[in-house]
């Protein structure tokens, strides 16, 4: 990880563009309270559209996700429980292009993970009672998200065994070494219209 000058941002060298936060807490004898989201204070400059909680039992494998002519960048929270996270970048042109990092994200820790467009994502759960926030600059469209076989990517060892819970959709899509360039997210800079990454 490299420091950012904001003591709370941490780059991923792993990964072009990710990003880890710690989240602003308040705490007392009563409680806590962190800090989500303060538009003009985080370091996320995009315009989200979309929140969306997602809650999964312990031993449950998605991915590996992403949206292939949509893709839009996320900012991940996980609000309870642990997962085991795993990012892979899909952006040809990238100087981290199909490499892979994977974090251990623990609700109590109160940080967040932001990853731009053109990553696919995945995770396993490591306990029950997992809740995870994703914030998205670009509203979700079924018909428009593809994958990764998680098992082929080589850097990543995940916590799996014969109890795990995978979607066959999951247990389906291409291998990473199939991929072709049609295959690959198109990100497109939002303030020009050009086509960043993907044909």
């Amino acid at each position: 990880m490299q420091k950012n000058m904001n003591k709370n941002i941490f780059s991923a060298k792993e990964i072009e563009g990710v990003k880890i936060f710690n989240l602003p807490t308040h705490s007392d004898e009563r409680g806590e309270l962190y800090e989500l989201w303060v538009g003009e204070n985080h370091f996320a400059t995009e315009s989200f559209v979309q929140d969306n909680i997602v809650k999964c039992k312990v031993n449950v494998l998605r991915g590996m996700h992403y949206q292939k002519n949509n893709p839009y960048s996320q900012i991940i929270t996980l609000i309870s429980g642990k997962i085991f996270d795993v990012l892979l970048d899909l952006r040809p042109g990238s100087p981290t292009f199909k490499q892979s990092t994977a974090y251990i994200l623990d609700g109590s820790k109160n940080i967040q993970l932001y990853m731009p467009s053109g990553i696919a994502h995945g995770y396993v759960s490591l306990t029950d009672n997992v809740i995870i926030s994703y914030k998205c600059n670009e509203k979700y469209q079924p018909a428009d998200e593809v994958g990764v076989l998680w098992s082929s990517i080589p850097e990543i060892k995940w916590p799996v065994n014969e109890k795990t819970k995978i979607k066959n959709r999951d247990q389906n899509f291409k291998k990473l070494n199939d991929l072709v360039d049609n295959d690959l997210p198109k990100v497109i800079d939002t303030n020009k219209g050009d086509i960043l990454y993907g044909c």
